[in-house]
């Protein structure tokens, strides 16, 4: 799983931030979703503290974010890898303008 750094852009995104943290973790990576005619990369993410507090990464905490255009959020990786899952996703998000 990769690791995010989240910053609000919005009211939304800062309180959502502001109530469960600002690093999150990657569960999955799609190049379309269903509610979006956007394309990707789209990322379903879910904040850290849900590893301790909900004990399941797919909790009521996760979110999909367009991972180089998202409305709400600004994302950053912190190029720390928790194993060897999504590859090339950091530096596809990192490379792009």
């Amino acid at each position: 799983m990769r690791r995010f750094i989240l910053e609000g852009k919005t009211l939304k995104g800062r309180n959502r931030v502001r109530e469960l943290g600002n690093v999150w973790l990657l569960e999955k990576e799609m190049a379309k979703v269903g509610f979006s005619s956007e394309p990707g990369p789209w990322l379903l993410i879910f904040p850290e503290t849900c590893r301790t507090n909900c004990r399941s990464t797919l909790c009521n905490h996760s979110r999909w974010v367009h991972g180089t255009n998202d409305s709400d959020f600004a994302m950053s990786p912190n190029g720390e890898s928790l194993d060897t899952g999504t590859k090339g996703l950091v530096e596809r998000i990192t490379n792009t303008p």
